[in-house]
């Protein structure tokens, strides 16, 4: 059994420009200002206790040894979320008045993770590399 204390962040600032982008292509208002860059989420951390399990084996032939592990980790409160907005008036050089608005929101959680790993090493005293 594990038990341990972890720590998650992701940003999430950018995370539409590409769409944005994509819809406001060829468009005055994306060439002049570039609403597709504005930053409206911001980075999130958050941070919480886990607990888990760990199974593995290590075989050994001769001096080379070979390893397996899986582990599952339970996370107890790895969650955030968050909504923002930014909004300008800006006028185009062909003279229209836009008001452009970017919000967003955004929730993060994380629940269970494994890992699975193997290892190989040769022994060499006390030493294994």
């Amino acid at each position: 059994m594990t038990f341990g204390y972890s720590n998650m962040s992701a940003d999430f600032g950018n995370a539409a420009s590409s769409e944005i982008a994509y819809i406001l292509r060829n468009s005055t208002i994306e060439s002049e200002f570039s609403p597709s860059n504005w930053t409206t989420l911001p980075k999130i951390v958050t941070d919480g206790q886990q607990w888990g399990a760990f199974l593995g084996y290590n075989w050994q032939m001769e001096q080379l040894v070979l390893g397996a592990h899986i582990t599952f980790n339970r996370s107890t409160s790895l969650n955030s979320q968050a909504t923002d907005s930014i909004e300008r008036l800006v006028t185009t050089s062909d003279g229209v008045i836009h008001d452009a608005l970017r919000q967003g929101s955004v929730s993060l959680k994380l629940i269970d993770y494994a890992t699975v790993r193997g290892r190989a090493g040769y022994a060499i005293g006390q030493f294994l590399p």
